[in-house]
């Protein structure tokens, strides 16, 4: 009798823990789709009306900034500095000397070769123009006239003891030389040259006053090779310069009539002949000049 009891009270004790178990459950699912379904209801609910919740929802707060350090403070000025600092004037660079235009005079020799003739020294006056594409280095145009006083040999030209007189040559000079230069100080610069040369001379007729002998005019030309020495000094800074030039030069491919004997008429009209000029041998000049630099 006692198992025919148990048996069936055990029965009703499972029976009710599974629907205990069973209520649980359906509870807790039944909880948890009302909650999802307000939650849904409240999202469809806050987009049209409210749209700014749902943004501020998605939004993301930037990350704060790290504080910025101060500046340093500015260095102080010379002139708020106790003792006050040395601070050298600044000198200004001078402008480019890119072309000088400068007046000349002086004098020159031609020499002559042989003992037919004699010269002295004669005047001379020009112009020149200075380039330069390089701080060391110049380029040099001179021209230049000038006369050459001469002392003909009477023998050799005409007849010994005659009297006869000279007038002076007439020289035009065409010069170009390089000359490398260099700047001793901002005002003085020294420079050597080398170049080369064109001149002609016209020979006046000799006067032969005591003959009576009638001539013509002659002229000559030479190329001369030359070498020169100077410098410049800057009178006013960048505006007035003072020039101090002495060259020398060989002579070369010479000609002209001045060299060769020339018909003369006596006042009886007999043809007769003058003698001719001997070659040049050398040239020396010294040129002292004021110019302007632009």
């Amino acid at each position: 009798m006692r198992m025919a009891f148990s048996r069936p009270l055990q029965t009703k004790v499972h029976v009710r823990s599974a629907l205990g178990v069973f209520t649980l459950c359906a509870t807790g699912l039944l909880i948890a789709n009302t909650a999802q379904a307000e939650d849904a209801s409240s999202d469809s609910k806050a987009t049209p009306e409210h749209p700014d919740r749902t943004l501020k929802a998605l939004q993301v707060e930037p990350l704060a900034k790290p504080p910025l350090e101060a500046p340093a403070p500015p260095a102080p000025k010379a002139d708020q500095q106790e003792p006050r600092p040395y601070v050298p004037p600044v000198e200004l660079e001078g402008k480019e000397h890119h072309l000088t235009l400068m007046g000349v005079a002086g004098i020159w020799h031609h020499g002559f070769n042989g003992n037919t003739a004699s010269s002295s020294v004669g005047p001379v006056w020009g112009v020149s123009g200075r380039v330069d594409p390089y701080r060391w280095l110049g380029l040099r145009i001179s021209v230049l006239r000038g006369n050459q006083p001469v002392s003909p040999d009477a023998a050799a030209f005409a007849q010994p003891n005659a009297q006869i007189k000279q007038s002076d040559f007439e020289f035009i000079s065409w010069t170009f030389r390089l000359e490398p230069t260099w700047h001793a100080t901002k005002s003085l610069s020294l420079w050597a040259g080398v170049g080369i040369g064109w001149a002609r001379a016209i020979v006046p007729a000799l006067d032969t006053t005591s003959l009576g002998w009638v001539s013509a005019d002659r002229a000559c030309v030479y190329v001369e090779g030359q070498w020169a020495l100077g410098a410049q000094y800057e009178l006013i800074r960048d505006w007035i310069v003072l020039d101090l030039d002495l060259s020398t030069g060989d002579l070369g491919y010479q000609g002209g009539s001045a060299h060769d004997p020339v018909q003369a008429f006596t006042p009886e009209g007999h043809r007769t002949h003058l003698g001719g000029y001997p070659y040049f041998s050398r040239k020396a000049q010294g040129l002292f000049g004021i110019g302007v630099i632009l």
